[in-house]
């Protein structure tokens, strides 16, 4: 019964993401190879899901940078 303000941002060098405004991802993507679970194929490009607990996006925004 919360909502979050949840920011992610990728770019060709680094993954970074923020709940609220607490920075908790802070990753160098050099050396790093990604892929996602088969499970995961169906939330595919965005890979947002929950597993054992409801969700709700609102006021969802995308951009390139």
């Amino acid at each position: 019964n919360k909502w979050y303000k949840i920011r992610l941002q990728v770019t060709a060098e680094a993954i970074r993401a923020w709940i609220d405004e607490q920075k908790v991802i802070d990753l160098n993507r050099a050396g790093h190879r990604f892929s996602i679970w088969p499970q995961q194929e169906p939330v595919k490009p965005f890979g947002v899901a929950t597993w054992n607990t409801k969700a709700g996006l609102r006021n969802f925004k995308f951009r390139n940078l």
